[in-house]
């Protein structure tokens, strides 16, 4: 069985909203909600990782298993918060955000089983798009999928960090990811904060997989819906339209 790491911890300055972010409705039911109850049916008790108000965010969500980032310092970080205080030897560690409402239990079992029919390190859903115009420029702040020019994974790039000419790669990482757990315990360790967030970004052990010459897949999701996550009240509005 698979171990589930929800991540939760977030401020969402961004929201304008006096309640954290994953608590925020769509479709009348808190965001964080909907995405452990996808992630219920993969883990029955998945790891969920919470910081800014946390108490708020454990009373919505009810009797879980609950981590505390006490200073929120990126999703690597709150993966290693989690495995710190859950360690697990499952086989296969899924991650995913708090706030992408339209999650399903099959887009992650079917990364889980992509990651395993492979043995790659990790297997990360990713959408394809035309372009970031109209609705689809919700989509423009993700981080973007690089590829090597026989259509390996090379890494992913934070849109932040991104050069000019990677900003138009059209192919996106939505942070939903399966990596094979013993490889994400030894790497999540070595993750550093050189960025320009002072952080420590989940997406570096893409590239750190690449390095390491192991197998990364990309798992195309079916629906770009499920792609949507919320950092704007523009993007609660889309998901809530949706």
């Amino acid at each position: 069985m698979a171990h589930v790491i929800i991540l939760a911890a977030g401020k969402g300055a961004r929201m304008r909203s006096e309640l954290p972010k994953v608590l925020l409705p769509v479709g009348g039911v808190p965001m964080i909600c909907r995405v452990v109850r996808a992630a219920e049916e993969i883990a029955p008790r998945p790891a969920i990782v919470v910081g800014h108000r946390a108490t708020d965010v454990m009373a919505a969500v009810g009797e879980r298993d609950f981590v505390l980032q006490v200073e929120q310092r990126g999703t690597g970080d709150a993966v290693r918060c989690a495995l710190a205080a859950f360690p697990t030897d499952a086989e296969d560690v899924v991650v995913i955000p708090g706030d992408h409402p339209f999650i399903t239990t099959a887009s992650l079992r079917k990364i889980i089983e992509a990651r395993a029919e492979s043995d790659a390190a990790v297997a990360l859903a990713t959408l394809s798009l035309p372009d970031f115009e109209g609705p689809r420029a919700q989509f423009s702040g993700c981080g973007r999928v690089i590829r090597e020019e026989d259509g390996s994974i090379a890494g992913v790039i934070e849109r932040r960090e991104a050069t000019e000419e990677q900003a138009r790669i059209t192919e996106v990482n939505v942070s939903y990811y399966c990596f094979r757990g013993a490889w994400l315990k030894e790497n999540v360790s070595r993750l550093v904060s050189d960025n320009t967030a002072g952080e420590y970004y989940l997406t570096d052990l893409v590239v750190a997989a690449a390095v390491q010459d192991e197998k990364i897949v990309g798992v195309p999701l079916d629906d770009p819906r499920e792609g949507l996550g919320v950092n704007t009240p523009e993007q609660l509005e889309a998901a809530s339209a949706a």
